[in-house]
């Protein structure tokens, strides 16, 4: 009796040692990064602790990365299977990369996507800061690209969604395409389409900056046409409205405009043209090119030196951290 029993406790002991030893295994690891880190696996999660710097090259991540307040995370050549997330102040820099997840940058300090792809959405949203921005440069975006303040600039992109802009200074499309709508309402900077080629439709609605649709405009200069496959609407706008230099497959409707919009001899929209003064305001934009000189710097270079200024601190931090202890 006494072997059956210490057999059967032993059965036990053995099973729970099992399950203790396989928990870890089984469990959401998570990794902390501080300083650099290469080609190597992360299996579960990675975090980048409150005002530290992690700088990976070539790494692949199993999970989802955080990146905690006032953190920098600087990755080229690296592989993220979850989401990345950048809180209060991060910065997050995705160079040559890809995400599996979506990209979250939530009253962050920014966020710089360069010739990398994400496959689910990119969400900019400033609830209390005063300086959030999404840079995507010559990336492939397979989802939507939404703000909820904040700047965004997109040059040589790919969005298989959508832009979905509400309440940001403002949100430029350059050089890039868009399977579906651009829609930009409440920008205190406006909002600039360039070189852009549009499948959906395009709304830019009660806007307080200057809107430019097409249209080497007052704003910024802009050279090449563009193309919006759907109705293209310009509604309640106090900035000034210009469209020019463009094919709308639909039709161009501009309504509530103060300033009234101006509309270059270049627009092409097959449904027409409806809404207020369309008449009179169908005139060459070369009529208005003495209005103003146009900011002194573009609004990607600005956002450039940012990055930079930024980009520079966190890798110094980094080098002096050394190598980074990712298991």
């Amino acid at each position: 009796m006494k072997r059956i029993l210490a057999g059967a406790l032993g059965a036990v002991a053995l099973a729970s040692t099992t399950m203790l030893t396989a928990m870890p295994a089984s469990a959401a690891l998570t990794t902390r990064c501080v300083g650099e880190g290469g080609a190597v696996t992360v299996p579960g999660d990675l975090v980048v602790p409150s005002g530290q710097t992690c700088l990976l090259s070539g790494t692949t991540v199993a999970g989802d990365v955080r990146v905690a307040q006032g953190a920098d995370l600087i990755a080229s050549e690296a592989t993220f299977e979850g989401r990345v997330v950048g809180a209060a102040d991060a910065y997050v820099e995705l160079t040559d990369s890809s995400v599996a997840g979506e990209v979250r940058l939530v009253d962050a300090f920014g966020g710089l996507i360069e010739r990398s792809e994400v496959s689910e959405r990119v969400l900019v949203r400033e609830n209390s800061s005063d300086y959030t921005f999404a840079l995507v440069l010559e990336s492939d975006l397979g989802a939507d690209l939404v703000a909820r303040g904040g700047e965004v600039f997109v040059d040589q992109s790919q969005i298989t969604g959508s832009v979905n802009s509400r309440d940001s200074r403002y949100t430029d499309v350059y050089a890039s395409f868009v399977d579906g709508d651009v829609r930009v309402q409440t920008a205190s900077a406006g909002s600039l389409l360039c070189q852009a080629s549009v499948q959906g439709v395009a709304v830019l609605r009660d806007n307080a900056g200057t809107v430019q649709i097409g249209a080497d405009g007052p704003g910024f200069p802009c050279e090449g046409g563009s193309y919006v496959g759907g109705n293209v609407v310009a509604e309640g706008n106090t900035g000034g409205v210009y469209v020019d230099d463009v094919i709308i497959n639909g039709r161009l409707r501009v309504a509530e405009n103060d300033p009234a919009a101006v509309i270059g001899d270049g627009v092409m929209a097959r449904g027409g043209v409806v809404g207020e003064s369309a008449e009179e305001a169908a005139v060459s934009l070369m009529e208005r090119s003495g209005r103003s000189a146009g900011p002194a710097q573009s609004r990607d270079q600005a956002l450039q030196e940012r990055v930079a200024e930024r980009q520079g601190e966190a890798r110094a931090e980094a080098e002096q951290a050394g190598a980074a202890d990712l298991g």
